[in-house]
């Protein structure tokens, strides 16, 4: 009787552990798909639906991060809303990669999978 009770304590530890290591490789494969979905963006260029007010045209976030331009971002608004975390990420961007939209477009698939990231392990948990 000791012994079946042992195997069964066996077998318990052995699915605990399984579904242990389920999520982490979930999330990986994930990770992985989203990758490979969204490599193909930075080879995409800017549209004109908003781009040149809100970036190419705009000196506020197109000259990069400026004691001025962070200054502005919090104390004026833009196209008549106030955006200042917007702002600052456009800005971010055209410090780090200027004008070339690849760039812009990588980093916001790197912010959409970080938050696909985020809400995968709060509705794991």
């Amino acid at each position: 009787m000791a012994t079946d009770e042992t195997a069964e304590s066996v077998q318990s530890k052995d699915r605990a552990t399984l579904a242990d290591r389920r999520p982490p490789r979930l999330a990986l494969a994930l990770f992985a798909l989203t990758f490979v979905v969204f490599l193909p963006v930075g080879e995409n260029g800017f549209i004109n639906f908003d781009t040149p007010e809100v970036l190419t045209e705009n000196p506020l976030v197109n000259q990069g991060f400026t004691v001025e331009g962070v200054k502005r971002a919090f104390t004026e608004g833009q196209w008549n809303l106030w955006l200042p975390l917007t702002s600052l990420s456009h800005m971010l961007d055209c410090e780090l990669f200027g004008l070339d939209p690849r760039g812009h477009h990588l980093m916001n698939a790197a912010f959409t999978r970080s938050a696909r990231r985020r809400c995968f392990w709060f509705f794991m948990a």
